[in-house]
Protein backbone atom coordinates (compact mmCIF):
# COMPACT_ATOMS: atom_id res chain seq x y z
CA UNK A 1 0.00 0.00 0.00
CA UNK A 2 1.01 3.55 -0.64
CA UNK A 3 0.78 6.81 1.49
CA UNK A 4 -0.36 8.54 -1.71
CA UNK A 5 -3.64 6.46 -1.50
CA UNK A 6 -6.10 8.68 0.67
CA UNK A 7 -8.66 6.82 0.76
CA UNK A 8 -6.69 3.61 2.35
CA UNK A 9 -5.46 6.13 4.74
CA UNK A 10 -8.71 7.78 6.11
CA UNK A 11 -9.79 3.73 6.29
CA UNK A 12 -6.70 3.57 8.63
CA UNK A 13 -7.72 5.96 11.09
CA UNK A 14 -10.83 5.29 11.36
CA UNK A 15 -10.21 1.09 12.02
CA UNK A 16 -6.37 1.44 13.04
CA UNK A 17 -5.96 4.78 14.81
CA UNK A 18 -2.85 3.67 16.25
CA UNK A 19 -1.54 2.30 12.99
CA UNK A 20 -2.13 5.86 10.96
CA UNK A 21 -0.71 7.52 14.22
CA UNK A 22 2.64 5.87 13.18
CA UNK A 23 2.19 6.63 9.73
CA UNK A 24 1.61 10.11 10.17
CA UNK A 25 4.62 10.51 12.74
CA UNK A 26 7.20 8.71 10.18
CA UNK A 27 5.96 10.60 6.98
CA UNK A 28 6.82 13.77 8.81
CA UNK A 29 10.03 12.50 10.02
CA UNK A 30 13.13 13.94 8.73
CA UNK A 31 16.81 12.63 7.96
CA UNK A 32 19.11 12.63 10.58
CA UNK A 33 22.83 12.21 10.23
CA UNK A 34 26.21 14.31 9.91
CA UNK A 35 27.34 12.50 6.60
CA UNK A 36 25.81 12.01 3.34
CA UNK A 37 25.73 8.14 4.01
CA UNK A 38 24.16 8.47 7.49
CA UNK A 39 21.16 10.69 6.02
CA UNK A 40 20.72 8.02 3.38
CA UNK A 41 20.95 5.04 6.13
CA UNK A 42 18.39 7.50 8.20
CA UNK A 43 16.22 7.88 5.09
CA UNK A 44 15.99 4.07 4.41
CA UNK A 45 14.87 3.26 7.47
CA UNK A 46 12.41 5.70 8.16
CA UNK A 47 10.49 4.49 4.79
CA UNK A 48 10.88 0.92 5.76
CA UNK A 49 9.34 1.92 9.25
CA UNK A 50 6.34 3.58 7.22
CA UNK A 51 6.19 0.81 4.64
CA UNK A 52 5.73 -1.40 7.57
CA UNK A 53 2.79 0.18 8.96
CA UNK A 54 1.15 0.85 5.68
CA UNK A 55 1.65 -2.89 4.78
CA UNK A 56 0.30 -4.56 8.41
CA UNK A 57 -1.59 -7.80 6.92
CA UNK A 58 -4.48 -7.14 9.42
CA UNK A 59 -4.86 -3.61 7.54
CA UNK A 60 -4.01 -4.86 4.41
CA UNK A 61 -7.14 -7.65 4.59
CA UNK A 62 -9.32 -5.85 6.43
CA UNK A 63 -9.01 -2.87 3.72
CA UNK A 64 -9.80 -5.58 1.02
CA UNK A 65 -12.97 -6.43 2.66
CA UNK A 66 -13.83 -3.01 2.88
CA UNK A 67 -13.79 -2.14 -0.69
CA UNK A 68 -16.13 -4.80 -1.51
CA UNK A 69 -18.73 -2.92 1.02
CA UNK A 70 -20.98 -0.75 -1.64
CA UNK A 71 -20.42 2.67 -2.07
CA UNK A 72 -24.03 3.62 -0.98
CA UNK A 73 -23.40 1.91 2.78
CA UNK A 74 -20.07 3.54 3.26
CA UNK A 75 -21.60 6.78 2.26
CA UNK A 76 -24.50 6.75 4.94
CA UNK A 77 -21.81 5.94 7.64
CA UNK A 78 -19.42 8.62 6.53
CA UNK A 79 -16.65 5.88 6.11
CA UNK A 80 -17.27 4.72 9.07
CA UNK A 81 -18.76 1.59 9.07
CA UNK A 82 -20.17 -0.84 11.57
CA UNK A 83 -17.66 -3.83 11.96
CA UNK A 84 -20.45 -6.21 12.14
CA UNK A 85 -21.06 -5.33 8.59
CA UNK A 86 -17.57 -4.73 7.41
CA UNK A 87 -17.65 -8.68 8.89
CA UNK A 88 -20.08 -9.10 5.69
CA UNK A 89 -17.68 -8.03 3.79
CA UNK A 90 -15.07 -10.58 5.41
CA UNK A 91 -17.30 -13.04 4.63
CA UNK A 92 -17.97 -12.08 1.31
CA UNK A 93 -21.83 -11.69 1.80
CA UNK A 94 -22.76 -9.65 -1.02
CA UNK A 95 -26.15 -10.54 -0.82
CA UNK A 96 -26.88 -9.26 2.44
CA UNK A 97 -24.71 -5.93 1.54
CA UNK A 98 -26.69 -5.67 -1.83
CA UNK A 99 -30.39 -5.57 0.33
CA UNK A 100 -28.68 -3.18 2.67
CA UNK A 101 -27.44 -0.81 0.34
CA UNK A 102 -30.58 -1.00 -1.65
CA UNK A 103 -33.04 -0.66 1.33
CA UNK A 104 -31.34 2.05 3.61
CA UNK A 105 -34.07 1.44 5.68
CA UNK A 106 -32.47 -2.00 6.72
CA UNK A 107 -29.48 -1.90 9.38
CA UNK A 108 -29.37 -4.65 10.93
CA UNK A 109 -27.86 -7.51 9.69
CA UNK A 110 -30.04 -10.29 10.92
CA UNK A 111 -32.86 -7.90 8.96
CA UNK A 112 -30.58 -8.24 5.97
CA UNK A 113 -30.14 -11.67 5.88
CA UNK A 114 -33.98 -13.10 6.38
CA UNK A 115 -34.89 -10.24 3.49
CA UNK A 116 -32.00 -12.34 1.58
CA UNK A 117 -33.62 -15.40 2.92
CA UNK A 118 -36.84 -14.33 1.41
CA UNK A 119 -35.83 -13.09 -1.39
CA UNK A 120 -33.35 -15.27 -2.69
CA UNK A 121 -33.95 -19.17 -3.99
CA UNK A 122 -31.10 -20.47 -1.53
CA UNK A 123 -29.76 -23.92 -3.07
CA UNK A 124 -30.64 -27.22 -1.21
CA UNK A 125 -28.13 -29.70 -0.20
CA UNK A 126 -28.71 -32.05 -3.32
CA UNK A 127 -27.55 -28.77 -5.02
CA UNK A 128 -24.10 -28.87 -3.88
CA UNK A 129 -21.48 -31.17 -2.87
CA UNK A 130 -22.21 -32.70 0.25
CA UNK A 131 -19.32 -31.26 2.15
CA UNK A 132 -20.79 -27.94 1.70
CA UNK A 133 -23.31 -27.32 4.71
CA UNK A 134 -23.36 -23.63 5.49
CA UNK A 135 -25.67 -21.60 4.10
CA UNK A 136 -23.22 -19.09 3.06
CA UNK A 137 -20.97 -21.35 0.94
CA UNK A 138 -23.95 -22.79 -0.55
CA UNK A 139 -24.40 -19.58 -1.80
CA UNK A 140 -21.05 -19.14 -2.83
CA UNK A 141 -21.67 -21.92 -4.63
CA UNK A 142 -24.37 -21.36 -6.54
CA UNK A 143 -23.24 -18.16 -7.23
CA UNK A 144 -20.32 -19.08 -9.00
CA UNK A 145 -21.84 -21.62 -10.75
CA UNK A 146 -24.21 -18.81 -12.30
CA UNK A 147 -21.23 -16.37 -13.19
CA UNK A 148 -19.73 -19.26 -15.05
CA UNK A 149 -17.00 -21.21 -12.99
CA UNK A 150 -16.82 -24.71 -13.65
CA UNK A 151 -18.63 -27.25 -10.98
CA UNK A 152 -14.89 -27.96 -9.76
CA UNK A 153 -13.91 -24.16 -8.94
CA UNK A 154 -17.09 -23.35 -7.98
CA UNK A 155 -17.18 -25.99 -5.03
CA UNK A 156 -13.58 -25.12 -4.21
CA UNK A 157 -14.60 -21.61 -3.24
CA UNK A 158 -17.34 -22.14 -1.39
CA UNK A 159 -15.00 -24.97 0.42
CA UNK A 160 -12.84 -22.38 1.17
CA UNK A 161 -15.59 -19.85 2.15
CA UNK A 162 -17.17 -22.13 4.52
CA UNK A 163 -13.47 -23.12 5.74
CA UNK A 164 -12.65 -19.19 6.34
CA UNK A 165 -16.12 -18.95 8.79
CA UNK A 166 -14.72 -21.56 10.82
CA UNK A 167 -11.71 -19.63 10.89
CA UNK A 168 -13.31 -16.25 11.68
CA UNK A 169 -14.74 -18.19 14.96
CA UNK A 170 -11.26 -19.48 15.87
CA UNK A 171 -9.98 -16.21 15.90
CA UNK A 172 -12.89 -14.97 18.20
CA UNK A 173 -11.84 -17.73 21.05
CA UNK A 174 -8.16 -16.34 20.72
CA UNK A 175 -9.31 -12.88 20.97
CA UNK A 176 -11.47 -13.73 24.11
CA UNK A 177 -9.52 -16.07 25.96
CA UNK A 178 -9.09 -14.63 29.47
CA UNK A 179 -5.93 -16.99 30.00
CA UNK A 180 -3.82 -15.33 26.75
CA UNK A 181 -2.30 -12.19 27.30
CA UNK A 182 -2.50 -9.30 24.98
CA UNK A 183 1.13 -10.64 23.72
CA UNK A 184 0.61 -14.11 22.75
CA UNK A 185 -2.82 -13.34 21.63
CA UNK A 186 -0.82 -10.88 19.17
CA UNK A 187 1.70 -14.06 18.79
CA UNK A 188 -1.36 -16.32 18.02
CA UNK A 189 -3.10 -14.17 15.68
CA UNK A 190 0.03 -13.50 13.80
CA UNK A 191 -0.07 -17.01 13.53
CA UNK A 192 -3.48 -17.73 12.33
CA UNK A 193 -3.45 -15.11 9.34
CA UNK A 194 -0.42 -15.77 8.17
CA UNK A 195 -0.38 -19.67 8.28
CA UNK A 196 -4.39 -20.52 8.16
CA UNK A 197 -6.15 -17.35 6.83
CA UNK A 198 -3.38 -16.25 3.66
CA UNK A 199 -3.22 -20.10 2.84
CA UNK A 200 -6.94 -20.50 2.59
CA UNK A 201 -7.31 -16.81 0.42
CA UNK A 202 -4.18 -18.09 -1.64
CA UNK A 203 -6.19 -21.22 -2.56
CA UNK A 204 -9.36 -19.36 -3.67
CA UNK A 205 -7.11 -16.71 -5.76
CA UNK A 206 -5.74 -20.39 -7.62
CA UNK A 207 -9.06 -21.49 -7.65
CA UNK A 208 -10.45 -18.79 -9.74
CA UNK A 209 -7.50 -18.11 -12.09
CA UNK A 210 -7.03 -21.90 -13.09
CA UNK A 211 -10.46 -21.82 -14.05
CA UNK A 212 -9.64 -18.31 -15.69
CA UNK A 213 -6.52 -19.58 -17.61
CA UNK A 214 -6.56 -23.16 -17.04
CA UNK A 215 -3.72 -25.42 -15.89
CA UNK A 216 -1.65 -26.73 -17.22
CA UNK A 217 -0.07 -29.37 -15.31
CA UNK A 218 -2.96 -30.89 -14.23
CA UNK A 219 -4.38 -30.81 -17.80
CA UNK A 220 -6.96 -28.27 -17.61
CA UNK A 221 -7.98 -25.90 -20.29
CA UNK A 222 -9.21 -22.52 -19.68
CA UNK A 223 -12.79 -22.33 -19.08
CA UNK A 224 -12.88 -18.36 -18.61
CA UNK A 225 -10.54 -16.71 -20.57
CA UNK A 226 -11.67 -13.64 -21.13
CA UNK A 227 -11.83 -12.87 -17.77
CA UNK A 228 -8.13 -13.83 -17.19
CA UNK A 229 -6.91 -11.76 -20.71
CA UNK A 230 -8.14 -8.49 -18.87
CA UNK A 231 -6.91 -9.45 -15.68
CA UNK A 232 -3.51 -9.73 -17.99
CA UNK A 233 -4.42 -6.56 -19.42
CA UNK A 234 -4.09 -5.13 -15.71
CA UNK A 235 -0.94 -6.45 -15.11
CA UNK A 236 0.67 -5.19 -17.64
CA UNK A 237 -1.00 -1.64 -17.23
CA UNK A 238 0.03 -1.82 -13.67
CA UNK A 239 3.89 -2.87 -15.00
CA UNK A 240 4.03 -0.01 -17.13
CA UNK A 241 3.05 2.35 -14.38
CA UNK A 242 5.02 0.72 -11.77
CA UNK A 243 8.16 3.46 -10.75
CA UNK A 244 11.55 2.60 -12.15
CA UNK A 245 13.12 2.72 -8.60
CA UNK A 246 11.39 -0.45 -7.51
CA UNK A 247 11.88 -2.61 -11.06
CA UNK A 248 14.87 -2.58 -13.13
CA UNK A 249 14.41 -2.17 -17.26
CA UNK A 250 15.50 -6.21 -17.99
CA UNK A 251 12.88 -7.27 -15.44
CA UNK A 252 10.05 -4.82 -16.65
CA UNK A 253 11.09 -6.02 -19.99
CA UNK A 254 11.23 -9.80 -19.10
CA UNK A 255 7.59 -9.70 -17.43
CA UNK A 256 6.43 -7.80 -20.49
CA UNK A 257 7.43 -10.31 -22.48
CA UNK A 258 5.41 -12.89 -20.09
CA UNK A 259 2.50 -11.02 -19.78
CA UNK A 260 2.45 -10.75 -23.51
CA UNK A 261 3.02 -14.35 -24.08
CA UNK A 262 0.28 -14.89 -21.99
CA UNK A 263 -2.43 -12.38 -23.46
CA UNK A 264 -1.35 -14.55 -27.66
CA UNK A 265 -2.11 -17.35 -26.20
CA UNK A 266 -5.81 -16.76 -24.63
CA UNK A 267 -6.85 -14.24 -27.34
CA UNK A 268 -6.34 -17.77 -29.28
CA UNK A 269 -8.33 -19.80 -27.20
CA UNK A 270 -10.70 -17.32 -27.70
CA UNK A 271 -10.92 -17.21 -31.54
CA UNK A 272 -10.33 -21.32 -31.32
CA UNK A 273 -13.10 -21.68 -29.28
CA UNK A 274 -15.73 -19.24 -30.28
CA UNK A 275 -15.30 -16.84 -26.73
CA UNK A 276 -15.40 -13.63 -28.97
CA UNK A 277 -19.14 -12.70 -27.85
CA UNK A 278 -19.17 -14.04 -24.42
CA UNK A 279 -15.64 -11.64 -24.08
CA UNK A 280 -17.33 -8.58 -25.53
CA UNK A 281 -19.95 -9.01 -23.10
CA UNK A 282 -17.94 -9.33 -20.14
CA UNK A 283 -15.79 -6.08 -21.46
CA UNK A 284 -19.10 -4.53 -21.21
CA UNK A 285 -19.73 -4.95 -17.56
CA UNK A 286 -19.71 -2.03 -15.36
CA UNK A 287 -16.79 -3.21 -13.01
CA UNK A 288 -14.89 -3.80 -16.30
CA UNK A 289 -15.21 -0.92 -17.77
CA UNK A 290 -14.91 1.05 -14.14
CA UNK A 291 -11.45 -1.16 -14.67
CA UNK A 292 -10.31 -0.15 -18.01
CA UNK A 293 -11.47 3.37 -17.77
CA UNK A 294 -8.07 3.53 -15.63
CA UNK A 295 -5.91 2.06 -18.31
CA UNK A 296 -3.19 3.57 -19.83
CA UNK A 297 -3.57 4.71 -23.51
CA UNK A 298 -1.11 2.26 -24.13
CA UNK A 299 -2.72 -0.70 -22.67
CA UNK A 300 -5.82 0.61 -24.37
CA UNK A 301 -4.69 0.89 -27.49
CA UNK A 302 -3.50 -3.25 -26.93
CA UNK A 303 -6.94 -3.87 -25.59
CA UNK A 304 -8.26 -1.98 -29.33
CA UNK A 305 -5.71 -3.44 -31.52
CA UNK A 306 -5.58 -7.59 -30.40
CA UNK A 307 -8.66 -7.62 -28.65
CA UNK A 308 -10.64 -6.14 -30.54
CA UNK A 309 -9.43 -6.62 -33.95
CA UNK A 310 -12.84 -8.48 -35.01
CA UNK A 311 -14.88 -5.59 -34.11
CA UNK A 312 -15.62 -2.75 -36.30
CA UNK A 313 -13.82 0.60 -35.31
CA UNK A 314 -16.89 2.58 -34.78
CA UNK A 315 -17.85 0.64 -32.26
CA UNK A 316 -14.58 -0.10 -30.51
CA UNK A 317 -15.60 3.21 -28.30
CA UNK A 318 -18.19 1.47 -26.71
CA UNK A 319 -15.50 -1.11 -24.87
CA UNK A 320 -12.66 1.70 -24.28
CA UNK A 321 -14.83 4.28 -22.76
CA UNK A 322 -13.44 6.38 -19.64
CA UNK A 323 -16.73 6.89 -18.18
CA UNK A 324 -19.25 3.93 -18.33
CA UNK A 325 -22.16 6.54 -17.00
CA UNK A 326 -21.58 9.04 -19.55
CA UNK A 327 -21.66 6.16 -22.39
CA UNK A 328 -24.09 3.89 -20.99
CA UNK A 329 -26.36 7.00 -20.74
CA UNK A 330 -26.75 5.70 -16.37
CA UNK A 331 -26.98 8.85 -14.09
CA UNK A 332 -26.77 8.65 -10.22
CA UNK A 333 -29.85 10.30 -9.72
CA UNK A 334 -31.86 8.76 -12.11
CA UNK A 335 -34.87 6.58 -10.53
CA UNK A 336 -34.89 2.61 -9.58
CA UNK A 337 -36.71 1.61 -12.85
CA UNK A 338 -34.54 3.84 -15.25
CA UNK A 339 -31.15 2.49 -14.26
CA UNK A 340 -32.79 -1.11 -14.56
CA UNK A 341 -33.80 -0.29 -18.25
CA UNK A 342 -30.31 1.33 -19.28
CA UNK A 343 -28.65 -1.87 -17.69
CA UNK A 344 -31.03 -4.79 -18.73
CA UNK A 345 -30.99 -3.34 -22.43
CA UNK A 346 -26.63 -2.73 -22.57
CA UNK A 347 -26.19 -6.16 -21.05
CA UNK A 348 -28.60 -8.26 -22.43
CA UNK A 349 -29.70 -9.77 -18.89
CA UNK A 350 -32.97 -9.93 -20.38
CA UNK A 351 -31.95 -12.01 -23.61
CA UNK A 352 -30.07 -14.10 -21.07
CA UNK A 353 -33.37 -14.66 -19.16
CA UNK A 354 -32.31 -13.28 -16.09
CA UNK A 355 -35.11 -11.02 -15.46
CA UNK A 356 -38.45 -12.48 -16.77
CA UNK A 357 -40.38 -10.40 -19.30
CA UNK A 358 -43.55 -10.48 -16.97
CA UNK A 359 -41.92 -9.84 -13.74
CA UNK A 360 -44.48 -8.35 -10.86
CA UNK A 361 -41.06 -7.57 -8.98
CA UNK A 362 -40.31 -4.09 -8.09
CA UNK A 363 -37.63 -2.13 -9.76
CA UNK A 364 -35.11 -2.31 -6.65
CA UNK A 365 -36.23 -6.15 -6.25
CA UNK A 366 -35.35 -6.72 -10.10
CA UNK A 367 -32.20 -4.86 -9.47
CA UNK A 368 -31.43 -6.99 -6.98
CA UNK A 369 -32.19 -10.51 -8.58
CA UNK A 370 -29.31 -9.25 -11.87
CA UNK A 371 -26.89 -12.00 -11.51
CA UNK A 372 -23.88 -10.01 -9.62
CA UNK A 373 -20.63 -10.38 -10.85
CA UNK A 374 -18.67 -13.04 -8.18
CA UNK A 375 -16.88 -10.32 -6.50
CA UNK A 376 -13.17 -10.54 -5.31
CA UNK A 377 -13.32 -12.98 -2.87
CA UNK A 378 -11.75 -10.75 -3.66
CA UNK A 379 -11.48 -13.50 -6.09
CA UNK A 380 -9.35 -11.81 -8.41
CA UNK A 381 -5.58 -11.36 -7.22
CA UNK A 382 -5.25 -8.40 -9.03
Amino acid sequence: MDISDTKYVDFLKIYFPDVAEKIDGYSKMSPQGKTPEELKKSAAEIEEKLKSYLNKPECVELYKAYEKIPEDIRSHYNGDVPKEIVELAKKDEWQTLQVMALDPSIKSVEKAREAVRQRFEVPTHEETPEDIVIETAMFTYATAVAEGYSPQASAELARQRQHRDGLLEKKAAILTDPKLSEEEKKAKLKDWFEKEWLVSRQKTIKAVEDDWRGNPAENKHPHQPEKYLVHLLGKLNRLAKMDSSKISDQERSNQEKLLNQKLAEMIQHIDNNGRHDKLLEYLKRRHVQAKIGHFRDETRDILATLVLQKVPEAEREQYLTHDWHKMHGTQQNMSDEQKLRTVAKDIRYNQAGAIPQNSVLSAADRLENIPSILKKQNVRSE
